[in-house]
């Protein structure tokens, strides 16, 4: 039984950490590339970042923010598995 509520917790979990991270990352890059394909002027262009590829800090950021999300989630349940356990 112990098993099969963990095996429902991770379930969840990367479910939540799927649908909240990748999604609008994927949808805002995708968004951009349309906008720099189009036919702005260079100063529109420069501001949405068309000239500008990801640099190491930026990739950084993105990946520690992330695991910051995925560090919350899991808090978040054991709280509330802690409580339910503190309950019984």
């Amino acid at each position: 039984m112990k098993k099969i509520g963990l095996a429902i917790i991770a379930a969840v979990m990367a479910i939540f950490a799927g649908t909240t991270i990748v999604n609008p990352v994927a949808a805002e890059n995708a968004a951009t590339k349309e906008a720099c394909g189009s036919g702005l002027d260079e100063v529109q262009k420069a501001a949405l970042g068309c000239d500008q590829d990801k640099k190491a800090p930026e990739v950084a950021e993105v990946i520690i923010n992330a695991v910051i999300s995925l560090v919350g989630i899991i808090a978040v349940l054991m709280i509330i598995v802690g409580g339910q356990r503190y309950a019984t």
